[in-house]
């Protein structure tokens, strides 16, 4: 059997004899103590099962796992064989082939007798990506991680997503056990892929992959990753710690009104409710929550409110949720209770089981409650989870084994417990953490109460990339930093400029982040940018659909589209979608001058001033505080919204070239589109040649080009930097020659 996209998932762990049943069927074999365990899986997945004899597994019903379909054979020379992979024991490990070719050799130690490490060497992989939100560049060489979800106040939320890919198209996975560690060498000359895992288990999934965009596509589908969040939540999101009264929030959306700036959602901290764990509303403070929500309404306004795993003794939850079993429990069996910054005025609180029989259906009454007050999605914080005693049981799984699942089950208790009473509403969960699988439960992420400071602005890039190739396509930062309070004109700006062109576009922080809470300058050019954001909703929830039909992510690295991209660019900028090249300032003006800028080889063209740009080498541009290197490429379908034309496209013809793009639409809030119920509009650039296909009736497109470009022919007019025409469906017949 041959296959050219072979997925091999490689298990190492630790498991007590009961938990591992050999049959006579099975194969393995036995290197250093360890037993490998060997089987074929669903769509060519090849599984070892690496194990320490009388060791315990805690998570195998929360790790990844993948239908068996096949099996080893051995082979004339004590070699194992599936399809084209091999695997070769050696004395103390074993080397795979795919197709007679050495992709790494693997060597096991174990120590203390329940500690197994791992030493993977690659024969080919330079360089390495992904592992989530936890690296502050996007290459993990010489990176060191403690597989623990971390929140780091004025730094960071440290969210580790067990896989990257590297160079040579390497895509590998771990099923983490509590506090394992992975270390990547600096150079692979001298050094290997180390991983650790005290509990004996390590636990890797392998996929040789035909380049980035099938690494990526692939684990979205097998981290079961992709889901399509409400429409509304790629507008402008306006939050803050936090809005204290129901007319406040009035007042900022009065002002949103009378600034004309708009806003598609409000978020509601700490101060809507009373009691940490009520999960209600404090009605002193927000005394009309009916009143509330319609008010938002009729402004097209969304409401989110946030919410906690934790409930102190005295919130209206915490005694019902005791009685259930629903709190996590110390080693007496009794419910774990203890002090922190959360309990506020009470003595104690405790932790929500997510895990616990029949916690699913309270929570899901509770939070569907709180969609009939007005709620439209909820904000999940604290969900790592926060600084939870190391004693505590969930079920009968001890803390450091459940950590990093924890905001995963969290989510799904909550999205599956909605479905029961509103099974067609799409969710938003925006989530300080998550896990693999998380982003089945429509949850958005983003990178924690990171500091206001050009320093945590430039570590925003990196962070969003490997998020986006670890599964988290839906993800954002606090606009204007979290903390301290203040937030400079310039950097209040610059983040500005940089969060429209990120996955979900929200402003947070301790101190204000409104558009209009600077100078009147200040305030012109995050209304642009705000602007910007709103014309390209067609294009972003396109490429949302994208994510959803194809594991994509919206925000990309350079090199997941271009070869060859110089590596001193990587953290500096990227792609959103396969068509925008992107370049924010992260440094100060009176420090940077200058903007040095690599475009790809073709032509690009200023987004904002369609000037045309030779690609193929770095670019200076001048820096000014109005405006952030945005490129168009040439080929470009871009669907975009404008009141005044109907189907609206920025197209960039190019010469001798073909490109394609799907324009994804649906009602943007209920579950529909999963049984049909959407709009696909693939269009096919060729030269000047446009054609396209649809499942809908297209009566009329605009075609938005370059005013740069030579065009032919009449019925064009010019509208800003762009010349228009508009083509009817009796000019079209499925084609239109542009020029």
């Amino acid at each position: 059997m041959k296959f050219a996209r072979l997925f091999l998932f490689f298990i190492v762990f630790t498991s007590c004899s009961s938990n591992v049943k050999l049959g006579k069927d099975d194969v393995y074999f036995t290197r250093s103590g360890i037993i490998f365990h060997l089987t074929a899986h669903k769509e060519n997945n090849i599984r070892v099962n690496a194990f320490l004899p009388g060791h315990i597994s805690y998570d195998d019903d929360l790790k990844l796992e993948i239908p068996v379909e096949g099996t080893f054979t051995k082979d004339g020379n004590g070699n194992y064989v599936y399809g084209n992979c091999t695997i070769k024991p050696l004395k103390d490990g074993y080397t795979l082939l795919i197709n007679g070719e050495e992709k790494y050799s693997s060597r096991f130690e174990v120590f203390n007798k329940k500690e197994l490490e791992e030493y993977r060497d690659y024969s080919k992989a330079t360089s390495f990506y992904g592992m989530g939100q936890s690296s502050k560049t996007t290459d993990l060489k010489g990176g060191r991680f403690n597989i623990s979800h971390t929140p780091s106040y004025g730094d960071q939320t440290y969210m580790y997503i067990p896989f990257y890919i590297s160079d040579a198209m390497d895509s590998v996975y771990y099923n983490a056990a509590g506090f394992d560690s992975l270390r990547f060498p600096k150079t692979m000359d001298d050094e290997e892929v180390r991983y650790s895992s005290n509990t004996g288990r390590v636990d890797s999934y392998y996929r040789l992959a035909t380049d980035y965009k099938d690494a990526v596509s692939s684990f979205y589908t097998t981290g079961d990753s992709k889901s399509l969040i409400p429409e509304w939540a790629f507008g402008f999101i306006q939050s803050k710690y936090g809005y204290k009264t129901q007319d406040e929030v009035v007042q900022v959306v009065e002002r949103f009104k009378k600034e004309n700036i708009t806003i598609s959602a409000i978020v509601l901290d700490l101060y809507w409710f009373n009691k940490m764990g009520d999960l209600d509303w404090n009605k002193e403070k927000f005394p009309d929550p009916a009143g509330l929500s319609k008010y938002l309404n009729d402004n097209g306004i969304k409401l989110i409110t946030i919410t906690e795993p934790f409930f102190t003794n005295d919130s209206k939850n915490f005694e019902n949720f005791k009685s259930k079993g629903f709190f996590a429990l110390n080693e007496k069996n009794e419910v774990l209770t203890w002090h922190d910054w959360w309990c506020f005025g009470a003595s104690n609180g405790a932790v929500i089981n997510p895990i616990s029989p029949g916690v699913q259906e309270t929570i899901g009454e509770i939070y569907s409650a709180m969609i009939k007050t007005g709620i439209d999605g909820f904000w999940t914080d604290l969900g790592e989870p926060e600084k939870v005693p190391g004693n505590a049981l969930f079920n009968t799984i001890p803390e450091r084994f459940f950590h990093n699942y924890f905001n995963r089950e969290w989510s799904r208790i909550i999205h599956d417990g909605v479905k029961k009473e509103f099974p067609d509403k799409r969710l938003f969960i925006l989530s300080r953490s998550g896990y693999t699988g998380s982003g089945k439960y429509n949850v958005s992420v983003w990178t924690g109460d990171v500091g206001a400071n050009f320093n945590a602005l430039k570590q925003q890039i990196p962070l969003g990339l490997s998020a986006g190739l670890s599964g988290f396509s839906y993800w954002g930062s606090d606009v204007g930093g979290f903390v301290p309070e203040y937030s400079s004109p310039e950097l209040m700006t610059r983040w500005y400029q940089f969060g429209a062109f990120t996955p979900v576009f929200r402003a947070h922080g301790t101190g204000d982040r409104e558009p209009w809470s600077k100078d009147e300058k200040t305030t012109a050019i995050i209304k642009k940018y705000i602007d910007y954001r709103y014309m390209l909703l067609p294009y972003i929830y396109s490429l949302a659909g994208e994510t959803y039909r194809a594991g994509l992510p919206i925000m990309r690295p350079m090199f997941m589209n271009y070869v060859n991209v110089p590596k001193n660019v990587i953290d500096k900028q990227y792609m959103f979608g396969d068509f925008m090249l992107v370049a924010p300032v992260m440094g100060e003006l009176a420090f940077n001058s200058t903007i040095d800028v690599y475009l790809p080889e073709g032509t690009w063209y200023d987004f904002e001033t369609m000037k045309p740009y030779t690609g193929g080498t770095t670019i200076t541009e001048p820096v000014t505080i109005e405006k952030i290197p945005v490129f168009v490429k040439e080929g470009s379908i871009i669907p975009v919204s404008f009141k005044k034309y109907k189907n609206p496209l920025i197209i960039i013809p190019q010469e001798n070239g073909n490109s394609v793009f799907t324009a994804y639409d649906d009602d943007g809030v209920t579950e529909r589109y999963k049984k049909g119920d959407f709009i696909e509009t693939t269009y096919t650039l060729s030269n000047s040649s446009l054609s396209f296909t649809s499942n809908a009736t297209i009566n009329e497109i605009t075609v938005l080009i370059p005013s740069t470009i030579e065009k032919k022919g009449s019925g064009w007019v010019k509208d800003g930097n762009f010349m228009v025409k508009t083509f009817t469906v009796n000019d079209m017949k499925g084609k239109v020659e542009l020029f």
